[in-house]
């Protein structure tokens, strides 16, 4: 398309400013084959040296492609360039590349191409050795891309880029319009086939050690991590393919949380020390009913002779089976309170027992008391006997 508008300029430009004038005059040489203008010695069918002013449209048209070549001395000074503007007309006026477009402020410059069955593309690139390829805006330019007549995403001027919202308030936003329930992958890492597993990251580089970055979730909105296949594991840590040594956490697929451990058998298993203010479990059955009148007490004979047997209390779990099985917390929670509940009532029964041993030692105490006043009033009666009998004796000696 380039080549075809290039050929148009100059074809216009030689049509206008020759007028059908085919004598020679100042400064027109024409020749059996070609024209110069500004030339005596035109080099190409039409030759102008000087600037050539189109102001009408131009239309090149060829059964074979038309080509429009611009040239040069190859230096620098003398690169060729194509200028295309609105403004104030070409003179003196350095381009600031190949090919420019500018404008007065009022009328947008664009280019524009249309295809028919075919797609059409535009490509960028340097055959050199030290990059280049680029695309630059300068000022205050925004970069928008649009497909289907709808805008995809925006570069804006500080650098922002915007897929799905044209006002990024970040490096990198991503918005998306869609309220089903069902998968959406707004942003999505997809591995190609054939390469390594362990592959497609979201990275992030700090270079000061002490700045806090991470992953910012404003608003109300809640943060979902999810994996379409529903066998991918979650982790976090600093671990390699190879390397977990490092591993802080792990979800697998099953749903168990492992952490400081990479194969946890529990919902939630930890290696390591737990530190909290409070535990609260769920316990579908609770001790109470060891107070109902159906429950049976052991006697503490029994429980004696258990003892005895297995080296610890009924119901409770032996050293070995927490060695190998570890310890149930909810489990043994209840099974405490079981035997909390069962000492209180041996205490009861213990308490049942003084207080009748006490009401009999009262009794005792109290027929004690009565038998020491029988007892009493037997030995004054004695004494009074006594008396009576040395004093008649006494009498019988005189």
């Amino acid at each position: 398309m380039k080549t075809r508008l290039i050929t148009t300029i100059a074809f216009l430009a030689f049509t206008i400013t020759c007028k059908a004038q085919w004598t020679q005059g100042t400064g027109i040489i024409t020749t059996t084959n070609s024209v110069g203008i500004g030339t005596t010695t035109p080099a190409s069918k039409l030759d102008v040296q000087g600037l050539i002013n189109v102001g009408a449209p131009m239309n090149i048209s060829a059964f074979t492609p038309a080509t429009i070549h611009t040239g040069g001395s190859g230096s620098t000074t003398n690169a060729p360039y194509v200028v295309m503007e609105n403004a104030t007309p070409y003179g003196g006026w350095t381009p600031m590349s190949e090919f420019h477009i500018t404008s007065d402020g009022t009328n947008v410059p664009e280019i524009g191409w249309t295809t028919g069955n075919r797609p059409g593309n535009m490509l960028v690139r340097s055959y050199g050795t030290s990059g280049g390829g680029n695309i630059n805006l300068q000022a205050k330019g925004i970069l928008n891309f649009l497909s289907n007549d709808i805008q995809r995403m925006v570069i804006d001027n500080s650098g922002n880029v915007g897929i799905g919202t044209t006002s990024p308030a970040s490096k990198l936003a991503v918005a998306t319009t869609s309220a089903n329930n069902s998968i959406d992958q707004t942003i999505a890492i997809i591995q190609s086939s054939g390469l390594a597993a362990f592959g497609g990251y979201v990275g992030q580089r700090v270079a000061s050690s002490n700045t806090r970055q991470g992953l910012i979730v404003s608003g109300s909105a809640s943060l979902t991590l999810q994996a379409q296949a529903y066998n991918m594991d979650f982790i976090m840590g600093a671990v390699t393919p190879t390397d977990d040594t490092n591993l802080r956490m792990r979800i697998l697929a099953n749903g168990n949380v492992g952490i400081g451990t990479s194969a946890p058998d529990q919902l939630l298993t930890v290696n390591g020390t737990i530190h909290s203010k409070s535990v609260v479990v769920d316990a579908n059955i609770f001790p109470d009913y060891v107070f109902t009148p159906t429950y049976r007490l052991p006697s503490l004979t029994e429980v004696k002779a258990y003892i005895a047997q297995n080296h610890h209390l009924p119901d409770m779990p032996s050293a070995a089976e927490v060695e190998k099985n570890g310890l149930n917390l909810g489990e043994m929670n209840k099974v405490l309170v079981q035997k909390v509940e069962e000492l209180t009532l041996y205490l009861i029964q213990q308490n049942k027992q003084v207080a009748e041993l006490n009401k009999q030692l009262i009794k005792q105490n109290t027929n004690l008391s009565d038998q020491y006043k029988v007892n009493q009033s037997q030995q004054k009666q004695l004494d009074e006997l006594k008396k009576g009998f040395n004093d008649l004796n006494h009498k019988k000696t005189k």
